[in-house]
This record gives structure tokens, sequence and C-alpha cells, in this order.
């Protein structure tokens, strides 16, 4: 069960890279793209929210059960992905909403502000859950069988990501500033 999850993990996070990097486009460019917009979101979920279910039941009933004290020395790498994934599944309801909740703020800047702010949470976690689980999937899948690629790995991986993030925010503040604010 934990090689097919990590597998959904992989796959999850690939098509929620690629929603984000549309969506990025999208605010960037101004540009009006609905059914790509939606069909990278809805692309994304039947895997994503199979791989959630099978990390709360590999959580509970495997070798992370949750008990008093699961894991002594429990890592901070697993602690930042478990944390992670709370914020994300909780924010989730908002950003699907966030567009429409922003359509009925136009012109007001305090509530633009909130919503801009928890939409780049919600983009920072994704990312940093990313981060932090996608050489772990490789590992589970046997893509990566030492520590010395696992690193190099890691390194190619925050990167990419810090990358994407830097302009997933750029574009989605400017985007919805734009938009909503004036």
């Amino acid at each position: 069960m934990k090689r097919i999850n990590a597998a959904l993990g992989l796959l999850s996070a690939l098509l929620l890279l690629v929603h984000m990097g549309v969506q990025a486009y999208v605010y960037a460019t101004f540009s009006y793209l609905p059914v790509l917009s939606k069909a990278t979101a809805l692309g994304s979920m039947v895997p994503t929210a199979v791989h959630a279910l099978l990390s709360v039941c590999l959580l509970v009933f495997g070798s992370g059960r949750l008990r008093p004290d699961p894991y002594p020395k429990l890592n901070r790498r697993t602690t930042l992905q478990r944390v992670t994934a709370l914020v994300i599944l909780l924010l989730l309801p908002l950003h699907t909403n966030t567009f429409a909740l922003l359509q009925r703020s136009a012109g007001r800047l305090l509530p633009i502000l909130a919503l801009l702010l928890a939409e780049l949470v919600f983009y920072g976690m994704t990312l940093l859950h990313a981060g932090t689980s996608l050489s772990r999937g490789f590992i589970s899948l046997g893509w990566l069988d030492s520590p010395e690629k696992q690193k190099r790995a890691d390194r190619a991986i925050w990167i990419a990501l810090a990358l994407l993030g830097v302009a997933v925010a750029a574009a989605v503040v400017r985007g919805q500033v734009m938009m909503f604010a004036g």
C-alpha cells in the first residue's frame, strides 16, 4: 500500500504543479483559460483525494500508527510533511472558492489582502509538502537507492520548487491585486 500511495503522491504532485503553472500563466498574462484551468484542477482531484485517504490509513493502521508516542524521535521532515498536508486540507475549500470570494470583495482592500495571504499560504504549503515528499516517493518506488542520490534529488527539487513558488506568488499577487483591488 505504501508503494501505491507513493505513486499516487507523485502523480498528484505532478498534476498539482502543472495546475499551479497554468494558474501562474493565467494570472501573469491575464489569459482567460477556464477549460484548461478546470481540467488541470479536476484532473488532480481523484489521485490527490485517494493519496490523502491512503496516507491517513497508513498513519492510523500502518507503521506510523497513531499512539501516545508513535516516534520518540520523529524527524522534522516527517512532522513537516504531516503538518503541511493538514494545512493544505484545511485551506482547500477556501482555495477552490477564492475567485468567487475575490469577485464579491472587489474594491475592498482588507478582504482581498486576507484572501491573497491565504492563497499564498496554500501555495507555500503545497510546495513545501511536495519538497518534503517527492524524494521519499522516489525512494518508496525504488528510484533512489542511496542517501547521496536523495540529497542530489532534494537539492534539484527544492531549487525547482523555489523558482515555481516565486513565479506563482508574483503572478498571483500581481493578477489578483490588478483585477480586484483597483
